[in-house]
Order: C-alpha cells, then sequence, then structure tokens
C-alpha cells in the first residue's frame, strides 16, 4: 500500500526543475481520438496549452508523443524561440526485451526517453546537478498546468521519507520489481494522490532515477506503481483540481472543461 498522502507544504523548496515532459503519446482508446489534440474552450489544443503553460517555467519542455509527430502551433513555437526556450521531441526508451519490434513500454518509457533526451541536451557548463534535479511529468489526461504543479510538488522534494527496507518486497504488486531492495532514504518521486487513487504521470522524478528505471524496463517490467512504490511519496490531491486528472472519455473531457471555462459551457 502506497502511504498517506501529505498535505501540499508551503514552505520554499530548494528543489532544482531541469525539465518539463508533456506526455501526449497514449492511445487514447475511449476518448476517440489523440487527447493532446483535442480543442479547449480558449481555442487552443490541450498540447499547445500545456506547452505555453510549461513555458513560464523558463527550462526545457519535452514532448513524448510516441513519434506520433504533433506539433505545437507556429505562434507558440515562435514564443518558445523569442524566449530561448528549448523545445524537444523525445523517442521512448526502447528496452532490450522489445528491441526490434513495434511494442511500446508504457508510460515509464517515455519518461525514460524524456530523461535521456535532458540529459544529452544539457550544455557542459550548466550550473545545476542533473543527477540531483528533477523531471516535471505532465499528462495530457488532465487539464493540471505544469507551473501550478511544480508549486504544489516541489516543496515535498525536500522531505526525508522513512527507509523503506526490505518489508516493500512483501507486497505484491512490486513483488520481483528490481528497485524494490532500494534502500535510500530520500524520495525519488513526488505524485498527487488522492484517497483512492495516485497520480504517477502528474509527478516529479529525479533525474538520477534514469538508469534504475532503464533497467527496469529492460527486465520486462511496466507498471508504473511497481516502480514507483518503494520511492514515491505522495501529495494530497488539491480540492479545486478534483475532476480536472484521469480525463479518459468525452464527457469527463467536456466536464472538466466547464469547470475552468464555466462561461463557454
Amino acid at each position: 500500500m502506497m502511504q498517506k498522502a501529505v498535505t501540499a507544504q508551503s514552505q520554499q523548496t530548494t528543489a532544482t526543475l531541469a525539465g518539463v515532459v508533456i506526455l501526449a503519446g497514449g492511445q487514447s482508446r475511449r476518448m476517440g481520438s489523440a487527447k493532446a489534440q483535442l480543442s479547449l474552450p480558449s481555442d487552443e489544443r490541450l498540447l499547445d496549452y500545456h506547452v505555453r503553460h510549461a513555458s513560464q517555467l523558463h527550462v526545457p519542455i519535452i514532448i513524448a508523443d510516441n513519434e506520433r509527430g504533433f506539433s505545437v502551433s507556429a505562434s507558440l513555437h515562435d514564443d518558445l524561440t523569442a524566449n530561448a526556450i528549448l523545445l524537444l521531441h523525445s523517442e521512448d526508451y526502447h528496452p532490450a526485451t522489445i528491441t526490434g519490434s513495434s511494442e511500446t513500454a508504457g508510460a515509464l518509457a517515455a519518461i525514460a526517453g524524456a530523461m535521456q533526451a535532458l540529459t544529452t541536451a544539457a550544455k557542459p557548463n550548466v550550473d545545476i546537478a542533473l543527477a540531483a534535479s528533477w523531471l516535471l511529468v505532465v499528462s495530457c489526461d488532465s487539464l493540471i498546468t505544469a507551473p501550478k504543479l511544480w508549486q504544489v510538488l516541489s516543496p515535498s522534494c525536500d522531505l526525508q521519507g522513512p527507509d523503506t527496507g526490505t518489508d516493500t518486497n512483501t507486497d505484491t504488486e512490486i513483488k520481483n520489481n528490481p528497485v524494490a531492495s532500494n534502500n535510500a532514504v530520500d524520495h525519488s518521486v513526488v505524485c498527487l494522490s488522492d484517497d483512492a487513487y495516485p497520480y504517477p504521470l502528474l509527478a516529479l522524478y529525479r533525474l538520477d532515477l534514469a538508469a534504475k528505471l532503464c533497467d527496469y524496463l529492460d527486465s520486462g517490467q511496466r507498471r508504473v506503481m511497481a516502480f514507483i512504490q518503494p520511492l514515491v511519496c505522495p501529495v494530497l490531491l488539491p480540492k479545486k483540481w478534483q475532476g480536472l486528472t484521469n480525463l479518459n472519455t468525452p464527457d469527463e473531457f467536456n466536464q472538466a472543461c466547464a469547470k475552468l471555462w464555466p462561461s463557454a459551457s
């Protein structure tokens, strides 16, 4: 069981944000069309909405679209260029177990690919140590913006968590999990959570998890929760964000839009 979520902290964080990845490669079967291309009442696509807001953090922005070729609007691209904000498209990490196959390894592969792209793009004279900084993950099944997510999650990056020890191996969700034996005290993942559901794709992942994440995927594992369980610090979802996450159907999407743009409903 994941530990009880902590209330969002108010203190200033010392955590460093290295970049934002926007997950836009989901198959969107229940939505009926790619979520990243959905139109909002603000007359922009969902992908542009997330990229535009992420640009306020002034860090590189990575689009992980499972090589579907989604692009931002020309005007938004020009704004990013004018403000010297790096926009990248990353390929999903391809585990050794599916090399040469059309199979995908899910959301964790997108996160691993974004970590690799961010590390590769970093300049040698960058002022931060990438290994000690964080990647903000924003999924296109949500209307929560990157700056607000960073504001709520980042204070918990500095919290110390309990030693996971070997007891985590007793959880059926992480049986045979290569990362379950990790005994690090510092949390390496910080994600939103409510009483019933964690949101591991609205989260912060420390960049020094990259090698461990790739090893996990190479072992044939895919489950997001099984990977993060021994590493995560859950942060309670603010009440005002209820209904803005886990948008999988047109009705859920329309209801979320009505909360943010009531005059358009």
